[in-house]
């Protein structure tokens, strides 16, 4: 219940009571899996914030979405889906920013999601790839097939050590796009 509160209140937040300073230069990146009716899903997916003179794109690389392909005698598989949004397309707006962190609203095939990046800034005022803090987000989606609307949790990767990558296992081969053989 909390999440949907939370979710509710990010959504109809008025842009107006944030106080609002300059868009940072760099890019941040994290990898997050979606946390639906309490249980993590088995996808990952990487997204990297850029953002350069007040504008954004973000680009998501989802790993691990495994398909059965077993009638067509393949096994189960998953391909690398690539999508990316931007302010200039007007398919990603910043809707918050603070003197540490950015919030992002991204609309895409029907799901909007938002995405709130802490960060820490250099002597310059950039950020980039050390001045990741924290991360958090939620999607939500209007699901004719399921007749409801549905959302779900983004919840980081977190490494076992100080690090700041980690290693993890795909559960199925990848497949990817190659010339037949002679």
């Amino acid at each position: 219940m909390r999440f949907i509160i939370s979710l509710a209140c990010l959504l109809i937040m008025p842009m107006k009571l944030v106080a609002q300073t300059k868009i940072p230069n760099g890019s941040l990146s994290i990898t997050y899996r979606q946390v639906e009716n309490g249980e993590i899903g088995k996808g990952y997916h990487e997204v990297e914030l850029t953002c350069l003179a007040g504008d954004c794109s973000l680009r998501t690389v989802t790993l691990n979405q495994c398909w059965d392909l077993g009638g067509f005698g393949l096994g189960s598989y998953g391909f690398i889906k690539v999508e990316t949004s931007s302010t200039k397309h007007g398919d990603l707006k910043v809707s918050n920013v603070t003197s540490n962190s950015i919030a992002l609203e991204q609309r895409y095939l029907g799901v909007v999601s938002i995405y709130r990046f802490s960060y820490s800034l250099d002597q310059y005022g950039n950020f980039g790839p050390l001045s990741l803090i924290d991360f958090s987000g939620v999607a939500s989606k209007n699901s004719d097939i399921l007749g409801k609307a549905v959302t779900w949790q983004l919840v980081p990767l977190r490494t076992t050590d100080h690090g700041r990558f980690d290693t993890v296992k795909l559960d199925c081969p990848i497949r990817v796009a190659a010339l037949p053989g002679k």
